[in-house]
């Protein structure tokens, strides 16, 4: 059901059924927007069989869901689905968040029923067939043409959606009430797990090939040999999870590399870590960066993620093409020195402006200014 009063309407786009950095974000956008001015619907494309992420956490905040066949069902009750859904229903405003443009049905569907888009870029890069390559690239052309208003994670995401066309920047924010080091989260999520002094390296992320799990086992087997009070935290789920845990029985490391998955007070895991390890093939501006830093947590990322999401010296980027040694020696740094002050992090983070009230406000002011124009930019 739709809200009845004059909330303006949010058609959302980009729920799945994996917990990701979009889903991450549409779950914090709808937890603190203001609900009684604006009321978020989201696009179920996830199939009979599955739920999408934070399904029930979003009805419970007043937002709808509308089913839509997924195209790998069907090409033609997608779009007549979609067609059906924008004929009977008013929204304000079509809010697309994308990876790629290898899909953009919902967008056409939108702009010839009247409604205002919203592409929102979330990624710099993909890891995709050849199909959806070619697809992304014949479809970022034609939305060059289309009366929409584009808006990006990071300029890199920015770049890599819409090319040389205009868009403005949206980073992501965190809830630094929510990611606040607390040192008793950090004693008791150790004591769950046995440890007491040994140094956690942690990495967050979907097991995909853009995660780049081989590489942290690699590197972790390395680092390990030289300290033997290290464990290594995998956080996340996906189809590569089986793979790196079949790797990480091979090398016999079983018992000191552990495997969270979608593990709910992502604050304590924070908290029980000692550095966060991503090094990712590409990223748009990753959640999990942000809130790590809330937590006062080093960060060790590639140099492929953006720049923009660094927002402490702790934070280090590093080139995939440097030697495994560069990487090996940054984590030393973070052995050898084992103590940061993190119970601050959060407040610095809100004075730089980058909390979610911060990034929900111009979301709202966005969707107001849209949803009342009669002419995009």
């Amino acid at each position: 059901m739709m809200a009845k009063n004059k909330c303006k309407e949010i058609l959302v786009f980009g729920l799945s059924s994996n917990r990701g950095g979009i889903e991450t974000y549409l779950y914090k956008i709808a937890s603190h927007i203001n609900r009684e001015q604006y009321h978020l619907s989201f696009i179920n494309m996830v199939g009979k069989d599955k739920s999408p992420c934070f399904y029930k956490e979003l009805q419970d905040l007043g937002c709808s869901f509308f089913r839509v066949t997924p195209r790998s069902d069907s090409i033609r009750k997608n779009k007549q689905d979609l067609e059906d859904l924008f004929a009977q229903y008013h929204f304000d405003i079509l809010h697309y968040n994308a990876n790629t443009l290898s899909y953009i049905k919902p967008i056409i569907a939108a702009l010839r029923h009247g409604c205002k888009v919203i592409i929102h870029s979330r990624s710099s890069g993909m890891t995709s067939r050849f199909i959806t390559e070619a697809l992304h690239h014949i479809n970022k052309f034609r939305v060059r043409h289309m009366d929409v208003k584009r808006i990006a994670v990071s300029t890199q995401a920015g770049k890599w959606l819409f090319g040389n066309s205009n868009f403005d920047l949206f980073h992501n924010g965190v809830d630094t009430k929510k990611f606040t080091f607390s040192s008793n989260a950090r004693k008791a999520i150790r004591i769950d797990n046995m440890l007491s002094d040994e140094l956690v390296i942690g990495h967050i992320g979907a097991f995909l090939p853009v995660k780049n799990h081989i590489f942290v086992v690699d590197l972790f087997k390395e680092f390990y040999k030289r300290h033997p009070d290290t464990r290594l935290w995998l956080i996340g789920e996906g189809y590569l999870k089986e793979n790196i845990q079949n790797l990480v029985r091979e090398e016999g490391m079983s018992e000191v590399v552990s495997f969270f998955g979608n593990y709910e007070d992502m604050s304590s895991v924070y908290a029980g870590m000692d550095v966060l390890l991503l090094p990712s093939l590409f990223e748009g501006f990753p959640n999990v960066v942000l809130e790590a830093q809330s937590e006062g947590l080093p960060c060790l990322l590639s140099d492929r993620i953006t720049d923009e999401v660094v927002l402490f010296d702790s934070a280090k980027r590093l080139s995939l093409d440097d030697t495994k040694q560069v990487w090996l020696d940054e984590l030393e740094s973070v052995y050898q020195k084992r103590s940061f002050m993190r119970e601050d992090a959060a407040a610095v983070v809100d004075r730089k402006g980058y909390s979610v009230n911060v990034e929900v406000k111009r979301i709202e002011k966005l969707y107001s200014s849209l949803a009342s124009d009669k002419t995009m930019r």
